[in-house]
Order: structure tokens, then C-alpha cells, then sequence
């Protein structure tokens, strides 16, 4: 086992390897990062975490640990999730990188059920006051002219 004097010398050795590094870390996080886009800011930081757990993941492998039982391998996982999300997001569909094995994180657009619609038309329209039904042949006629605004609204609308 390595005696007192020769570790502490290690470690005093490792901060000033580390006061030398400092300013080289603070310009790769800072340089040129607030001129890009969101995404670009997004793209580049995870790049940089990645290289970093990927030279963490490099050093356990080297001293001998098994690296695939540290939670750095669920990090590096993180971040590669991360990065093919970022990829998707910026090659939309149809261009460039497929997209289809990305799961969707967009919600799903709600879809009219007519004949429900149609239904809640028909019972509204069909019931007077005093709850009993009027002419059906009204009241269908009705509805259907209701649902035909309504898919023409909602037509001009996607547009």
C-alpha cells in the first residue's frame, strides 16, 4: 500500500492539473454557446456530457472496474437517448434521419367521434321543454346541417 506522503503528493499533483484545466473547461462551456439556437445549445452541452462520461466509462474500464454495473452506463445511456431525441427534433419528418423508430413525445391530436356528436345534436335539438321528443325528421335534419358547419369550420380552420 502507498504511504501517506506519496498519496497526498497525488492528490496536490491532481489540483493543479485541475486550477490548469479550469480555464480551458469554462471557454468550452461558454464560448460561442449563447449565439446558437436553443437546440444547437442543447446538441452541444450533450455532446460535452457524453465525452465526459464516456472518458469516466474509459477509466473505470482501465483500473480494472467493470464499467456496465456503474451508474455511469445508465448516465451514458441517458445521454444517448437525449442526443437521437435532439436528432429527431431537428430532421423533421421527411428529411434526412428516419425518424420512425423514435417513439413520438408529441401528444396525439383528439379526434371527433361523429356519430357521438351526432347523437348529443339529435338528444339537445330533439327535447323540448317539457323533455319529450319533437319530429324526429326535424330534429335529424337538424343535426346533420349542425355537423356539416361544424366540419366545414374545422376544415377552413386547418388551413
Amino acid at each position: 500500500m502507498e504511504s501517506v506522503p506519496q498519496v497526498q503528493k497525488i492528490v496536490d499533483g491532481l489540483g493543479t492539473q485541475v486550477d490548469a484545466l479550469k480555464p480551458l473547461l469554462e471557454d468550452l462551456l461558454t464560448e460561442d454557446v449563447e449565439d446558437l439556437s436553443p437546440l444547437d445549445q442543447a446538441n452541444h452541452y450533450a455532446a460535452i456530457t457524453y465525452a465526459l462520461d464516456a472518458v469516466i466509462f474509459a477509466y473505470l474500464k482501465s483500473i480494472g472496474a467493470d464499467p456496465k454495473n456503474h451508474p455511469i452506463s445508465t448516465e451514458l445511456q441517458r445521454v444517448k437517448a437525449t442526443m437521437t431525441r435532439l436528432a429527431a427534433a431537428k430532421n423533421k419528418p421527411g428529411e434526412g434521419l428516419s425518424t420512425s423508430s423514435i417513439p413520438s413525445t408529441e401528444p396525439s391530436r383528439p379526434r371527433i367521434d361523429k356519430e357521438a356528436a351526432a347523437r348529443f345534436v339529435k338528444h339537445s335539438l330533439g327535447t323540448g321543454s317539457s323533455g319529450a321528443t319533437t319530429n324526429k325528421n326535424n330534429s335529424d335534419a337538424q343535426a346533420t346541417e349542425f355537423l356539416k358547419q361544424m366540419s366545414q369550420s374545422i376544415a377552413s380552420k386547418k388551413k
